[in-house]
């Protein structure tokens, strides 16, 4: 698959996707994690993914690291904040990207279940 390709694949999916270096750094992000977080592409490549979880969870994302590291992939709820301050709550699976056997970055996909969430509260 040519490199323009895997872009438009990407971007035509509905859930999060992004690429992000060891230290979580954004590397790549689809048009989804832009859309429903409000921020440009530029504004979000090369900054830290951490600065974009909701403060109640950034004390877990050096835990989230080292997880990924050790186990290969990790799976779990996160809370990122949007453009306007509006929290997301996420479903996301996270995998180890190797290269040669050695560990280069990680790649992530995540679902918007903020929605989901308040349909069970008010059910219950």
């Amino acid at each position: 698959m040519k490199d323009s390709q895997y872009r438009d694949l990407l971007d035509e999916l509905p859930d999060f996707v992004c690429l992000h270096d060891l230290s979580g750094k954004l590397l790549e992000i689809n048009s989804a994690f832009r859309a429903i977080l409000g921020y440009d592409e530029e504004s979000m490549i090369n900054r830290s993914i951490r600065e974009f979880i909701h403060p109640t969870y950034q004390n877990q994302f050096e835990g989230y690291l080292n997880d990924i590291l050790k186990k290969g992939e990790v799976s779990g709820i996160m809370a990122m904040r949007d453009v306007s301050g509006q929290t997301h709550l996420l479903d996301f699976h996270s995998k180890l990207l190797t290269r040669n056997g050695k560990p280069v970055g990680v790649r992530a996909v995540a679902r918007d279940i903020s929605e989901q969430k308040r349909m069970e509260k008010a059910l219950r």
